[in-house]
Order: C-alpha cells, then structure tokens, then sequence
C-alpha cells in the first residue's frame, strides 16, 4: 500500500516544470499536490464515538479546529496483524482524538505536530504518540507496521528535533535537514532512530519485507553516509552535484545492509517502494534527462527522458541490491508526474499509479503491458488478498472513473473536489467506484489491505457541512463538530467492497483442528489447522494469559522451562472478533509428547508415549501406578489406574540436562 503526501502552506504553489531549487521542505509539502488549495483549515483527529459509529457505516470521524499555527496535515492508516488501526499524521491548531475523553486535546495551538493513534479493531482509542517542532521540525511522510507489531515511522527531521515522543530527549545529531526512520513499538513506546546524514536528504517511502527487514526509498544531496556500529561498512554514495535519488535496505534493527542512487544532470528522487516476496525491491520516482541507476556489484542500466517535463521512472532491484532493470513508461511526458506510486503485485508484476491519473502495467520484468488515464489525481493504491487493485485520491469537474473501455463518468459536487475509491479485478479490469462528496474539497489519502479481505481507507473534507463517505449513498453522512473547519475519516470496506456495518453478519469461527507442537530448548512452536471464516488466533494460558496473537496458524512460545508440563488452547476469532471454542493441547518444552492413554495388558513402546530431540543418554522410571519398564515399552497392568513415569536425559552441546514426569492412563 502506497499513498502520496501533501500539505501546501500558504503562499505556496506547483511548478509544472523542473525542480530547479532544492528545498526539501517545499518539495515534501509539494510533492502529492495536483491543483493549489486556497483554503487553509487545521485537521487534527477527534472521535464521534467510542468506537466505530454504525450508522450503518463503520467510521471514524475526526473533527480539526484552527489554531495559531495554520496548515494541513494528511493522513496514513495502517492495519497490524490483529487489525488494530494506526494513523499516523501532522496538524496545526488542537484536536480531540478521544472521544470517551473530549477535553483531551491533540496540539498545544501553537506549533506544528505529528501524532501516531492507535485504536483497536473495534474502534477503540489504546494510546497516542506525538512529537511537537519546538526543538526542531519532524515530519513523517510514511508508516508500515511489522509482523510482530512494531511501527515504523519514515520522514526526515532538522537538527536538534526529539525523535522519542515519550518523557525522554533522543535529539536528531545530523546537522541540517535529514531522512529519519522512527521505530515505535506497539505499546507506543520509542524503540531507536536511523539518521540519514547528508548535506540534505529525505526518506520518503518505506516498505518492509517478509523476513522483516526493510527498505527505504528517497533523495539526498552530498554525501549520503549510512555506514554505523554492526553494518558491513561502505555503505555510502555521493550525488552528482544536485539532487539523486536513493533506495537503501536495513536489517530489522536498522542495522544498514546496502545503499544505491539514480542520478543525472538534474534533481531526480524515489517517491515510492514496494517489496516482492522474495524480498526484492521496486521503486518509482521523477527524473528529467539520462538516469544512471547503480548497484552495489558496481553495474549500471540508463533510463532517459525528454522534454521539460519531469518523466516517471521505474526501478526494480534485488534484495542484494543489484539493479534488475529501469525503465520509464512514457519517454516524452507533456506534464510533469511528481508523485508516483508503485504497486509490487503477488503475481510478479508491477503497477504505478500517478498524481496524473496514469496507471501503468509492467511485467516483471520490466516491459510495459498497458496503459491507462483517468483524469484523476491518486494518492494511495493497494493490492487486496483477492488480488484486486483498490485506489484512490480526488477528482475535479467531471471525469470518466473507469479506465477501461466502458464509462462510469462521475462530476464533483459543489466544490474543488471529490474524493474517489476505485477497484479493478487482478487483470486490471474496472469493477466499481466510490465517491466522497461534501460541499468543498475531499480527498481519498490512504488505503490499507486488511486480512480479512476487505480494506480501510482515510480521507479529509475542508468542508463542515455534511459529508456523504460514499456514493451511491448507504446513509453515511457526517456533520464536523462545534467550532471545527474540517473533518478527517476512516472508514472501513467488507472484502465485496461494501461498507463494513452493524447490520453485517459473519458466520462464527469454528474451534481449531489438529492442534500440535514441535518442542526446542525452552520453547514450542504451537501448530494448528483453521477455518475460510478465522481471520486471527490466540493462544491462551491454563489461566487465560494471552500467550501469541497472529494471523498465520502456528506461533512460537519461549521463555518456558524444559520438562514443565504445560496445557495451552487455540481459539479462532472471524472479522467481527467473535470467538471459538478453544482447543487445548498438552505441551512439554524439551520433549514431544505424543501419546498417554492406552489400555490394560498393552506393552507400548516408551518413544510412542514422550520422546526429546536430544541426544542425550536416557534414563527411564516407572515411578507409580503399577506399570513397570522392560525392554524399551511400558508394560500396563490389568487394571484401571493412572501410571507416573518419568524420563531423565543428559546434557549435550544444544540441551541441558532435562527430566520430565508422564501421567499415562490406563483403561481396563
């Protein structure tokens, strides 16, 4: 998922031609903007109710109010493996952002700040995270959220800027205005910070992939230093004097893994990356002339543009960082395309989107397959788990929202802009559109896959008159509050593209099957088999301690004492978070038990009842019940009862020594 940023101040405009002054500020604010906006609000966050409203629409409708410090600020929503809700973005003025606690304010009114909310799957308010420019502007241009949780937060940030939203200072060291990559946990909590140190630099877009580790793509001039404590050194590269465009790859501790630039004879920068999942990058950005594109094996591939406008380019390299091919879709542009954003498909391919409206379809490698033109400005684009394309931004006057052959024309109401989300199959054919419509200006900014199927959107209005949040109307209308210009919504889509609400109904989830575990040192991985209805999983102590949450069916435990026998359950939950019946198994960490009821006169063999993956000497015991030991099996007596063994095991290499006790039953 992959969106534009924009925030105009006032005063400020679009060059439709080259970026001839380097000004990072101006260009961040800049960058995702199609047409000027002349009216200036303060959009903050506040919330209509405690938890999604439903009125059928599930939303989040957030109110903003003017202040000293004029300005707008965007928004990012981002979704954890748990569907939990993160939105990250700036704004002027103050704003609520609970509405279960309405006096409590974002802002101090005064100063610019950015603002991290989390909020769970049920629209609940958990916590909030902001960073005030008292000390120095921070800004963050985008957000992903890890398999575990983690956030990461990529922008850039002056010197002297706090990083660590919390009571303590980690002030930004890099003189000058700099890439930055903020890491949060998911209690909100500062982790660390990646300084990018050049003369000027920006990270404008981040992506992680499925090992976890990450990339980041941007611009920066001088020389862009990335080498640190724990890196493989050389990790550097200097500009061509004036702007180049960089991507740079990092362990999931930031650790620097390998950094590379596209340069030519003017500014040129990477707007937008996308990871494959092998791990492989894919970049867009804005060029104007013959694009150089390194490697770290040394290699080159030139891409050229020409004309006076700024040209998309397109950049594929591999998790090695070593170029794969570039190319640009449209040799000779008759407009400038600032803003694009790159789609890595589950299939291989790739598609960009840009603020031009221009949608292109390239193979894997790197040939373009087809094009097409809306008329529209996109900001965000997403693939979802059924592998259709949803994307979205704001439309003027009236444009033809399908891109296909057939029409769907569509014209804003009333005001600058209507906001618009638009679905197309896998193959790129058009299914539907959905319009945002209020009295002034709507913008669709962000969309993010959720793993039930469906998706979650983000938008604002500069309007406070009612807003409808989609067409053909369901009903949704929302009205800003007292003293408010503005409004900020989330609002979020069932897997068929309608909107979520209190009337949808989802079968419940049914308990997990073949539950299991493979044992270690310490540790079990639990094992299980879901339901199509079971979006997530917990794994539950005998007290009911939440040990794991995922969205995959197995999870690792740790931290256990070997030969301890512990009794852990499963439990399902669907898109609604209902919840199954829960499914217990018997676990023992430093051996696998597998099985402990048999019946009179048996004789089975001790490595059918517990075994241990070490290679330890083993010693076995009957201890009570009246079974005994022979020749390797247990021998049973004829008779009801519960027998105690126990096996002892030496140390090795890779365990320690382990001794764990065995209640088999015995039937008559």
């Amino acid at each position: 998922m992959v969106e534009a940023k924009c925030v105009l101040k006032t005063g400020e405009s679009i060059s439709t031609g080259l970026v001839s002054k380097w000004n990072f500020q101006r260009i961040g604010r800049l960058l995702a903007c199609a047409t000027l906006i002349t009216t200036f609000f303060a959009v903050t966050t506040s919330r209509t109710a405690n938890g999604w409203t439903t009125n059928p629409t599930q939303a989040l409708v957030f109110s903003g109010f003017m202040g000293n410090a004029e300005g707008i600020g965007e928004s990012i929503v981002r979704t954890d493996f748990a569907e939990n809700v993160y939105v990250t973005g700036w704004s002027g003025g103050t704003a609520e952002f609970n509405n279960a606690s309405p006096t409590l304010r974002l802002g101090n009114g005064d100063d610019w700040s950015n603002h991290l909310l989390k909020y769970s799957r049920e629209g609940q308010f958990v916590w909030k995270a902001e960073w005030f420019i008292t000390a120095g502007d921070i800004r963050f241009l985008d957000m992903e959220i890890s398999s575990t949780g983690d956030v990461y937060l990529a922008g850039y940030a002056q010197s002297g800027a706090d990083a660590d939203p919390g009571a303590a200072t980690r002030s930004i060291t890099s003189s000058g205005s700099n890439g930055v990559v903020v890491k949060i946990d998911s209690n909100g909590a500062f982790q660390w910070v990646r300084e990018f140190p050049a003369t000027e630099s920006v990270v404008r877009d981040l992506a992680i992939r499925p090992d976890g580790s990450f990339v980041v793509g941007g611009i920066f001039r001088g020389t862009l230093n990335l080498n640190g404590t724990g890196g493989p050194g050389g990790v550097s590269v200097t500009s061509s004097g004036l702007s180049d465009a960089f991507v740079a790859s990092f362990s999931s501790s930031g650790v620097e893994q390998w950094v590379v630039r596209g340069s030519s004879s003017n500014d040129d920068d990477v707007t937008s990356v996308d990871v494959t999942s092998s791990g492989d990058v894919v970049a867009t950005g804005w060029t104007n002339g013959t694009l150089t594109l390194g490697s770290t094996n040394g290699s080159t591939t030139t891409v050229t543009t020409s004309g006076s406008f700024l040209g998309n380019m397109v950049w594929k390299i591999n998790s090695a960082g070593v170029t794969q091919w570039g190319m640009t879709p449209v040799s000779t542009p008759t407009a400038s395309t600032v803003a694009p954003r790159v789609l890595a498909k589950s299939d291989g391919s790739v598609v960009v989107a840009t603020n031009l409206g221009d949608i292109y379809s390239i193979t894997s490698s790197g040939v373009l397959a087809s094009s097409f033109a809306i008329g529209a400005t996109i900001l965000t684009i997403t693939e979802l788990t059924s592998q259709h394309i949803v994307y979205g931004g704001f439309f003027q006057n009236t444009v033809d929202l399908d891109p296909s052959s057939g029409t769907d024309s569509r014209t804003a109401t009333g005001g600058t802009a209507d906001g618009f989300i638009t679905t197309l199959t896998s193959s790129l054919g058009y299914v539907s559109s959905r319009v945002f419509s209020g009295s002034l200006t709507q913008e669709v900014q962000s969309i993010e896959a959720m793993n039930n199927g469906g998706f979650i959107m983000t938008g604002r209005t500069f309007n406070t008159a009612p807003l409808s949040l989609s067409e053909p109307s369901d009903g949704s209308t929302y009205s800003a509050a007292a003293g408010a210009d503005s409004l900020r919504f989330i609002v979020r889509y069932n897997r068929d593209g309608t909107t979520a609400s209190s009337t949808t109904t989802i079968p419940a989830p049914g308990a997990p099957t073949a539950v299991s575990y493979t044992t270690g040192n310490g540790k079990v991985r639990i094992k299980w088999t879901g339901d199509s209805v079971s979006t997530r999983y917990e794994v539950l102590s005998s007290s009911g301690r939440k040990l794991c949450e995922t969205t995959s069916t197995s999870c690792l435990i740790s931290k256990l004492k070997n030969g301890t026998l512990y009794r852990v359950s499963v439990q399902a939950l669907n898109a609604e978070s209902k919840v199954s019946v829960a499914t217990t198994v018997r676990v023992i960490p430093g051996f696998t038990l597998k099985k402990y009821s048999y019946v009179a006169k048996q004789k089975p063999l001790l490595s059918s009842i517990i075994t241990t993956p070490s290679t330890g000497r083993k010693s076995w015991a009957a201890v009570s019940g009246g079974c005994r030991i022979a020749s390797g099996r247990l021998v049973t007596p004829n008779k009801k009862t519960t027998c105690n063994i126990s096996l002892s095991v030496t140390r090795t290499s890779k365990y320690p020594a382990m001794k764990t006790s065995v209640s088999v039953t015995v039937a008559k």
